[in-house]
């Protein structure tokens, strides 16, 4: 979904974005009300979410971090 976000920033699809901050399970979006009303950014992240992929059809990387005890 950030990339989605950060992909239609650089196109200019959504005037007033300013800034997306990924946290582990949230995702904080940070943009200006008079340029992006609050409708127009909900109705984009919904298409977003339409558009993703699965999450059984996702790969994603990954390693496996030993510590000793």
């Amino acid at each position: 979904l950030e990339q989605w976000l950060l992909q239609a920033k650089d196109r200019k699809q959504l005037p007033g974005l300013i800034d997306t901050i990924p946290g582990v399970r949230t995702l904080l979006i940070q943009y200006e009300p008079r340029q992006l009303p609050l409708a127009v950014l909900m109705q984009a992240l919904n298409d977003a979410e339409a558009q993703r992929v699965s999450i059984t059809d996702m790969h994603v990387r990954s390693r496996v971090f030993r510590l000793p005890m």
